[in-house]
């Protein structure tokens, strides 16, 4: 449920530069051992979207189950899959570790992979 201004802030300068990179080493796997330039790059690309999808998280978290509310039943509905994973994880464990919030970045990254490779495809 991000906005269009939102992906196209971020999708540029993240995503496509990691997935342009993940598409070489395909093809020169050597790449991913080299420290050259673009070696530290595709790294540091790496960590910044992965900080940006955790404060996603931590500010959706945030929003669904303020400070000192119940995290048995959120009072919003769910607009989209996060939402929905992140009910069920309130409902199981009641907050958001840094394991799960490790995980759903994971999980997020994939969707986006999928989602973005396939529309490409097409």
């Amino acid at each position: 449920s991000m906005s269009h201004e939102e992906a196209d802030k971020v999708f540029p300068l993240l995503y496509l530069p990691i997935m342009e990179e993940a598409n070489k080493r395909s093809l020169r796997p050597w790449r991913e051992f080299l420290p050259t330039a673009e070696w530290f790059g595709h790294k540091r690309r790496i960590g910044q979207l992965n900080a940006y999808i955790k404060d996603l998280l931590r500010k959706r978290w945030a929003q669904r189950f303020p400070p000192g509310a119940s995290t048995d039943k959120c009072a919003l509905p769910a607009e989209d899959i996060i939402d929905r994973i992140m009910d069920d994880v309130a409902r199981q464990q009641g907050s958001l570790t840094k394991g799960v919030e490790e995980q759903l970045c994971y999980e997020i990254k994939t969707f986006m992979l999928a989602g973005h490779e396939t529309s490409a495809a097409m």
